[in-house]
């Protein structure tokens, strides 16, 4: 199965690019954080694709107006959504546990804001619901700077606190195939966009 992670750095107005990344890659599930979308907003992507929707109370005033944060969404092919089961959903609708076929998938998208240390109770919670499972992928953007373990040019605090939590797990970090960077500015690229497995090599 062909899977992939986009950052859509707000969904509103690119849902068909996203949509058409997802068709022309040929990929099978694709998991799109910090959609952006309020409570009960719409996307034009079909419902049929969709197989996992968290979207954040929170919301942001930009420019005179308003619009949501963070948020998590999966889409999957129709054929392989009979095949999904939600596991389980953080209250504070930061991340999410699905399973669909064989493969568990741990999707979060942990905003700068949170503590280090929430890292922690995603991972205990992830590793609980997991427990009995072999194939397990822990992926999202969770605003973690790994320095060169991934290529990116720094190491921030979140990823330090990562690092001494890996230690104790047999988790692989994967390279990324397309789009290596998360955010581009004056001071170099980052890369908070992660994508960690137990029993699935890259």
């Amino acid at each position: 199965m062909f899977v992939g992670l986009f950052n859509a750095n707000g969904l509103p107005g690119k849902d068909q690019e996203v949509l058409s990344f997802f068709k022309t890659r040929n990929l099978d599930l694709m998991f799109i954080t910090e959609t952006w979308l309020a409570e009960g907003q719409s996307t034009i992507i079909n419902s049929s694709f969709i197989c996992l929707s968290i979207n954040q109370d929170a919301t942001r005033v930009i420019q005179g107006g308003r619009r949501a944060g963070g948020g998590v969404l999966a889409v999957c092919r129709p054929e392989i959504k009979a095949h999904t089961k939600i596991l389980y959903n953080d209250r504070y609708n930061h991340f999410a546990v699905i399973k669909i076929l064989d493969v568990c998938y741990a999707i979060a998208y942990l905003p700068p804001s949170l503590p280090d240390d929430f890292l922690d109770y995603y991972l205990d919670q992830v590793l609980a619901v997991t427990a009995d499972e072999d194939h397990v992928v822990l992926l999202g953007d969770f605003n973690a700077r790994l320095g060169e373990v991934n290529g990116d040019h720094a190491l921030n605090s979140r990823g330090k606190h990562l690092f001494r939590l890996l230690e104790d797990q047999t988790l692989t970090v994967w390279e990324p195939v397309e789009g290596k960077y998360t955010s581009f500015n004056q001071f170099g690229f980052g890369i908070t966009d992660l994508i960690m497995s137990n029993g699935i090599e890259p």
